[in-house]
């Protein structure tokens, strides 16, 4: 299934029933119209997800939980695809590898009902035979299953949805007819004109930041086709992303899908059958999304574009988190060593207070280093001398006289000073404090 996303005309219509190459009906088709026929379409129904987070600013580069398994709401979900890390993965990487737990843990943030809202805005009908789509029977709730394509939706649905995607956020009804001419007049008569003029899907009150939400989307979904080793020729830019149903509870697949955009084409791919069954191709293998599925995409999209201009998609200005800054297990551990470094280096000032507390042995009080005082009296220094020498003490007779070798004059001369003790002496070389002087002697002349 094919539409235009300029105009909701559909261009490549393929329910079933007939041969494709146009000979004799080679009895794979079974009367039922595949392209308006219920079915799961897995993961290719993530985009939605994503979406409801970016009209809630939740961009890109948001981190989400991405164990082997996540458990919510009492039902385990499992990856079959993992993203680099089992911790942490963002919106991005999850797209690209198409890991399931991060957008289960984006669904239950949120919300389901908000997943379900994305979708009818993109394309997907609220209802389907007066019966309301994506939701549970009897309680109408929406399961956080409808992260990974839990309920059935149509393969033309799914076209028109991504081509909402194409057309920068301009929603426009699929149809077949665009006009009528008459045979006779020439008059050409607009039969859908309202659908080719389309109106803004996301936010109509805002209409740039409703293109911002379309190339935000689209944004997420450029690295799909080459992970899935599925480009287009001439390296022209696509926007796309697989799907695939497991068959019950078994390692195989029921039904495979591949969607995928240029501003010229959204194509949507449906590979399965009328009944629920393992599903494997030529070669015996099982059934996904990158696969058969892809192979037919791939293939038409290539011919349908072979004589037309390779366009490029209209650069996104980033809404939320659109590039991803460290991840919540990073940063955790960036603030444990911020941590541990600041309780060190409280330890090492509590150690350096410590050590400059104790004193230093090397420094400690071992006794006064002045002479005991014997109370005796110093000699006279004018022992044995008729006066005072003006020129000091001969050489050699400090050892013998050491109160002649200190203080100003040697011991003689005015002023207190001290001798060769230490003690304070006064103008005659005597301790003042000597208990046996009573009197003063007389000055040398």
């Amino acid at each position: 299934m094919a539409v235009d996303p300029q105009t909701g005309g559909v261009i490549a219509y393929v329910g079933g029933g007939l041969n494709p190459t146009g000979g004799e009906d080679t009895g794979w088709g079974t009367g039922i119209d595949y392209a308006t026929s219920l079915q799961q379409p897995g993961s290719s129904f993530k985009p939605f997800v994503t979406l409801a987070g970016l009209m809630q600013e939740r961009g890109l580069g948001e981190w989400y939980e991405s164990p082997d398994v996540i458990e919510r709401e009492g039902t385990s979900f499992r990856n079959s695809s993992k993203c680099a890390s089992t911790t942490w993965c963002t919106v991005r990487e999850a797209t690209e590898v198409s890991a399931n737990t991060p957008f289960i843990d984006m669904a239950n943030q949120f919300g389901t009902k908000r997943v379900r809202e994305a979708a009818v805005l993109a394309g997907i009908p609220d209802e389907i035979n007066g019966a309301e789509t994506m939701v549970e029977p009897g309680s109408q709730a929406t399961a956080l299953g409808i992260a990974l394509g839990q309920y059935q939706v149509r393969t033309i649905d799914m076209a028109a949805a991504y081509a909402t995607f194409a057309a920068d956020g301009t929603k426009r009804e699929p149809h077949f007819v665009t006009s009528v001419i008459w045979e006779d007049t020439g008059e050409e008569v607009l039969i859908n004109e309202d659908a080719v003029a389309g109106e803004p899907a996301f936010d109509k009150q805002d209409t740039e930041r409703n293109r911002q939400l379309a190339r935000n989307l689209t944004e997420s979904l450029l690295p799909v086709a080459a992970a899935s080793q599925q480009s287009l020729a001439d390296g022209r830019p696509v926007a796309s992303k697989t799907g695939t149903h497991q068959f019950g509870n078994t390692t195989g697949n029921a039904k495979a899908w591949m969607v995928g955009y240029t501003p010229q084409i959204s194509t949507a791919v449906w590979v399965g059958s009328d009944q629920e069954q393992e599903m494997r191709d030529a070669a015996g293998n099982p059934l996904y999304g990158r696969t058969v599925p892809s192979d037919i995409w791939r293939t038409f999209m290539d011919a349908y574009l072979a004589d037309k201009p390779v366009e490029d998609f209209p650069q996104a200005v980033g809404i939320g988190t659109y590039q991803a800054g460290p991840s919540p297990e990073e940063i955790e551990a960036s603030r444990q060593a911020e941590e541990e470094a600041e309780r060190r280096r409280q330890e090492e000032e509590e150690e350096r207070e410590r050590e400059s507390d104790t004193p230093d042995p090397s420094h400690t009080d071992q006794g006064s280093t002045e002479p005991e005082d014997t109370d005796q009296p110093d000699p006279d220094p004018s022992d044995g001398d008729e006066g005072p020498d003006p020129g000091g003490p001969p050489p050699g007779d400090c050892e013998e006289r050491p109160w002649e070798c200190h203080g100003q004059g040697d011991g003689w001369g005015e002023g207190p000073d001290r001798g060769s003790r230490g003690q304070v002496l006064n103008n005659f070389g005597w301790r003042s404090d000597d208990p046996q002087l009573t009197s003063s002697p007389d000055p040398v002349s």
